[in-house]
């Protein structure tokens, strides 16, 4: 019998208008979806809530998502937590640094919903 509990998704991201449609999105598909506006709340949020993947933007206030990453990966706890990097930054090195620091997969904004959704199966799977 296959777990019918939804899986748990993390939107981390500082752009309300962004976040709100893209909660609505992954809920209509069975997530459950939860926000963090900046890097501190993220950080606190995954150590108290078993997420199960996590949507991750760069250019966060109070830190940014370097330094997000860097700090999930460090804990113990939840290292299987799935995390897609999305950001609008296309400099050299971005998607390589994201990966060295324990990003499972990479989206660059603005992105296709259906695109996204693929990402998440596939990540989740």
């Amino acid at each position: 019998m296959e777990d019918q509990t939804p899986k748990k998704i993390l939107i981390v991201d500082d752009d309300q208008a962004f976040v709100k449609a893209l909660a609505t999105f992954l809920s209509g598909h069975g997530y459950k979806v939860f926000i963090a506006q900046d890097a501190t709340f993220a950080i606190k949020y995954v150590a108290k809530e078993n997420i199960d993947l996590a949507i991750l933007d760069l250019g966060l206030p109070s830190g940014g998502g370097f330094f997000v990453l860097e700090n999930i990966r460090k804990t113990r706890k939840i290292v299987q937590m799935r995390i897609i990097v999305s950001t609008a930054n296309i400099t050299a090195g971005v998607e390589k640094k994201s990966r060295e620091l324990g990003a499972d997969d990479f989206i660059l904004k603005p992105y296709d919903l259906e695109k996204l959704l693929e990402i998440i199966k596939i990540q989740l799977a």
